[in-house]
């Protein structure tokens, strides 16, 4: 066992690089909780449930489920964002969505539905 002067007595430090190794590991646990919570503060600052980035990233997010691009294949999922990017005042959601309803992908097949989205696209894109 190893012993350090500290204050004028020995002091019993145990097993030296034991001590040495925890020392250094609580400084670097901390900087990654203050990194962790650094970056959920950032998050929640710029990220707003029905802002514009909200909408635009549903419809990017419903491209890659309707065309399988790094996630599995889901019309359905694909239906359901382009829904909400729609609701939130993304265009190419609601065009999107009512070529699926056109079509009948991933949804079932209503032309008059098809034709009141692809006008409230024209509208969204004309204000």
């Amino acid at each position: 066992m190893f012993t350090a002067r500290s204050g004028g007595k020995d002091a019993p430090t145990g097993d030296l690089p034991a001590v040495a190794a925890s020392r250094t590991k609580w400084p670097v646990c901390l900087a990654a909780a203050a990194l962790a919570c650094v970056i959920v503060i950032i998050a929640l600052f710029f990220w707003q449930p029905g802002s514009k980035k909200s909408a635009e990233s549903n419809l990017n997010l419903g491209q890659k489920f309707q065309n399988g691009d790094g996630v599995p294949r889901d019309l359905i999922k694909a239906a359901a964002l382009y829904k909400k990017a729609c609701d939130g005042g993304e265009p190419g959601g609601c065009f999107l969505l009512s070529e699926m309803y056109e079509a009948g992908e991933g949804v079932p097949q209503n032309p008059t539905k098809a034709a009141a989205l692809s006008k409230k696209a024209s509208k969204l894109i004309h204000r």
